[in-house]
């Protein structure tokens, strides 16, 4: 692990997303729980929806092992997914809170000041690997569910700390007593008719890092739906423009206050490109765009609402190709072995055996 947690410490602070499919337990109930009814064979359909999208996971890990956080754990739960990973110690709150301090307080006689402030970095930069992954693993599992006529998912990531707990064989269980885990399934239980919701405190850390701020910033806002009225189209001159801000939420969990926000979880599936660029840019100068691939281009790096319109309309799955999108943005043609990144290995024979996996399904259907 490259992130740094104190092997002393019993009390972990951490992260936990729950994806769980909309509906899922109303469907079931109609079956009077008799899942040999059509409904029933309906119901493992969506189930397998689930497993395709960890399967994918996987294999994107493989091809570019770096991009993906260092130490997530996966739960499959009935209908949903929980994903909880464990954040440096740099980014725990005092004791005695909650949420995270607006500031981070260098000390002397305690670590290194560079490789102090190297670990919030550290720290940022694994955070947002796993919250583009959620983002991700969201975006495929709800489109999939809605092409065949059904609501989708919605997620919830909350933060929180746990307390490391071994059980009779002596291995650890990471969601045993987890609060973050708790959290995100409460909350998930309360917040009604929304899609994608982090907890205010994961994105506060996370705007700490100035290369970030801005798209964390801008998934905060959507795409307006009353474009669909006609009465509001035509009273709005610049309608094409104007976003809409995500709700924001308080949640009392464990008598504690938490905030959730809708996030826009198209902007920050894109949080894994943008991050192979920023490391592609330290050392190279990208050459200029192609036509192609300009507007992705100038979406990653501009953050103007016009270009980000793009990332609202094109979000990235898991299911997607995460190495091409990332060369059509630092080089803007046509794919190639020839790209490489500064601190980001990538697997080509890994990346082959992808594509032959892809062109093979794609002649099958």
């Amino acid at each position: 692990m490259k992130d740094q947690l104190n092997p002393e410490s019993l009390v972990r602070f951490c992260v936990t997303a729950y994806i769980d499919l909309i509906g899922f337990s109303n469907q079931l109930a109609v079956t009077y729980r008799n899942l040999e009814t059509l409904l029933g064979s309906i119901l493992i359909k969506r189930l397998s929806i689930i497993d395709e999208s960890l399967k994918l996971l996987k294999e994107q890990e493989n091809i570019i092992p770096d991009l993906f956080p260092k130490n997530y754990n996966v739960m499959r739960v009935n209908d949903a997914i929980v994903i909880t990973m464990d954040l440096d110690e740099i980014l725990k709150p005092t004791k005695g809170t909650i949420h995270k301090a607006d500031t981070y307080i260098y000390r002397f006689g305690t670590d290194n000041k560079v490789e102090f402030f190297k670990r919030i970095e550290s720290g940022h930069l694994e955070l947002a690997k796993f919250l583009c992954l959620i983002s991700r693993i969201h975006t495929y599992i709800d489109q999939t569910d809605k092409e065949s006529d059904y609501p989708g998912c919605k997620t919830v990531i909350s933060s929180g700390f746990r307390n490391r707990y071994f059980n009779y064989m002596h291995k650890e269980d990471v969601f045993a007593a987890n609060f973050s885990f708790s959290n995100a399934y409460l909350a998930e239980s309360i917040l009604k008719g929304h899609n994608f919701i982090v907890d205010s405190n994961i994105l506060r850390i996370l705007s700490h890092n100035t290369s970030f701020k801005s798209i964390i910033s801008s998934s905060l806002f959507f795409i307006p739906k009353f474009n669909y009225s006609a009465k509001r189209m035509l009273q709005q001159s610049n309608h094409d423009t104007d976003i809409l801000e995500g709700k924001e939420t308080e949640v009392l969990l464990f008598h504690e206050k938490y905030f959730f926000h809708e996030v826009d979880a198209c902007l920050i599936s894109y949080l894994q490109v943008y991050i192979a660029f920023l490391d592609f840019k330290a050392v190279y100068k990208p050459e200029k765009p192609s036509t192609f691939s300009k507007d992705l281009f100038e979406a990653l790096t501009s953050f103007t609402e016009l270009y980000l319109k793009k990332l609202r309309l094109d979000p990235l799955t898991i299911y997607d190709d995460l190495f091409q999108k990332i060369y059509l943005v630092t080089k803007g043609i046509t794919i190639s072995d020839s790209l490489s990144l500064p601190s980001y290995s990538i697997n080509f024979t890994e990346y082959e055996n992808f594509l032959k996996m892809r062109r093979k399904i794609t002649k099958t259907n």
